[in-house]
């Protein structure tokens, strides 16, 4: 399996994270935000946040922080799906300039980080990501946590997903946090060239700085989210 450039420095220690992933044969499709289906709401072209700020347009990429060296920004991405995947709304556009919180005022608390996990409704080591998450959502919410899953494929592996595909995976693992369709990692395939799933990458909302990103499921999450609100506290902001 190929590693994320980012996690190069990191590799010896996260062999065995990044063997617990799933690989499909998926060609990365060209980056978009709108092809979905003719019959879905068209995406939202959102640029500021819900008070007011607009999103960073300076450094705009794919690399991640590398010790002291600030990573760049992630893309505004836009998506449709469920915000606290509520399926009882309508299906929305869920941009992540959303959660972008240079003043750290958001509520229900401010948001500190955005974890953004790609993947497939097929894939084992996803199923056991969000089985693990799902008890946990309100806390991490409360502790400044925003986590998005991204579903990519179908019940097959190299299949896009569809909006079944979202549907049936949110009922599945009763699905508490923000969860929306990227088919064929339309949007975050940037990050990789082949579906490997899932995906998870860590992300600033003071500045949208990509913090890191790799492949596989490490199988703890609450350790995950204290080491990295540990960073966060110490890390100064991107400018």
């Amino acid at each position: 399996m190929r590693m994320p450039s980012t996690t190069a420095a990191l590799a010896a220690p996260l062999m065995m994270i990044l063997s617990a992933a799933c690989s499909s044969s998926l060609s990365t499709a060209p980056a978009q935000e709108t092809g979905l289906d003719r019959t879905l709401p068209q995406v939202e072209n959102r640029e500021t946040n819900s008070y007011g700020v607009q999103y960073p347009t300076t450094d705009i990429g794919t690399a991640a922080r590398k010790g002291s060296v600030a990573g760049q920004r992630i893309k505004n991405f836009k998506f449709l799906g469920y915000v606290n995947g509520d399926v009882a709304s309508p299906l929305t556009t869920v941009a992540l300039v959303d959660y972008f919180d240079p003043q750290q005022k958001l509520g229900p608390a401010p948001v500190k980080l955005i974890h953004i996990q790609a993947a497939g409704r097929w894939c084992v080591y996803c199923q056991n990501e969000v089985k693990d998450l799902t008890p946990q959502v309100e806390e991490l919410r409360n502790l400044g946590i925003v986590w998005i899953t991204t579903v990519a494929e179908g019940g097959t592996p190299g299949t896009a997903s569809k909006l079944d595909d979202l549907n049936k995976w949110i009922a599945a693992y009763k699905v508490q946090n923000t969860t929306v369709l990227d088919p064929g990692n339309a949007n975050l395939g940037i990050f990789y060239k082949a579906a490997a799933l899932p995906w998870n990458a860590w992300v600033d909302a003071r500045s949208m700085e990509i913090v890191s990103y790799l492949e596989g499921y490490g199988g703890n999450i609450r350790k995950e989210v204290d080491t990295e609100l540990g960073k966060w506290d110490a890390r100064p902001v991107k400018e």
